[in-house]
């Protein structure tokens, strides 16, 4: 074994035996090194992901609580809107029906033998109206 290392004395020298030790202990070092470094990296990326998803989970929250807001918000006019115009046809068809019944008294006054033909009844309107509303 001596004559090993003092052939490879002879051959390399002090320097050349030390340049070849500090050649694999560093190249150890910087694989521990890299090792580290990419442990940080997947670390690092994870905890970038889990931040993203974070993120977009919230802003999936915020955005489902303000569409469930908007909406309640305008089922409310439209239930709204639909009573109104249900008040409103209603109000339309018992004027004209008191219209109608006042002006036939009046040209009865003047002419007691004259005949009105049949009225047809209102447009089913209402009938249609609700079941439209009930659908929604």
């Amino acid at each position: 074994m001596n004559s090993v290392v003092t052939l490879l004395i002879a051959i390399l020298g002090s320097g050349g035996l030390c340049s070849l030790m500090t050649v694999v202990f560093s190249r150890r070092k910087f694989k521990a090194e890299a090792s580290l470094i990419e442990a940080e990296v997947n670390e690092r990326r994870g905890k970038e992901e889990r931040e993203y998803m974070d993120y977009i989970l919230t802003q999936l929250k915020e955005n489902t609580e303000t569409y469930k807001r908007e909406s309640e918000e305008l089922r409310e006019r439209v239930h709204s809107l639909e009573t109104r115009i249900n008040m409103m046809m209603e109000w339309v068809i018992n004027d004209d029906g008191s219209y109608r019944a006042w002006l036939e008294n009046e040209l009865k006054k003047y002419n007691p033998d004259i005949e009105f033909p049949e009225c047809k009844p209102a447009p089913g309107f209402e009938e249609n109206f609700n079941s439209d509303a009930s659908n929604t």
